[in-house]
């Protein structure tokens, strides 16, 4: 039974060695764990169908033209948050956005 305990013991000393030997980001993951090539990159998940979707994104127009401002609105219940981007034909990003007084 000693032994047992023992070996409890050195198991749980390796594993907490192991925890304070990991990295993390002060700011959270960066955008590429999240989304690669405009697909989510979480390990095994998969889009939800849109029938369940609980948010609305409106886009004031659906193509932008140089020096032109398309204003997007969200609206649902609260969330923690969201990725949204502007691509190219190309898929590649641009532009920026500028969050609104109207923001939360």
């Amino acid at each position: 039974m000693k032994a047992c305990g023992v070996v409890a013991v050195l198991v749980s000393f390796l594993l907490l060695n192991f925890v304070s030997m990991t990295e993390s980001f002060p700011n959270g993951a960066p955008v590429e764990a999240c989304i690669y090539q405009t697909v989510p990159n979480h390990t095994g998940t998969k889009p939800s169908p849109p029938s369940t979707f609980s948010h609305e994104f409106v886009a004031t127009q659906g193509n932008w033209v140089p020096g032109a401002n398309i204003h997007v609105h969200v609206s649902g219940p609260k969330i923690k948050g969201f990725f949204i981007q502007a691509i190219d034909d190309d898929y590649k990003p641009i532009g920026s956005f500028i969050k609104n007084v109207y923001s939360g």
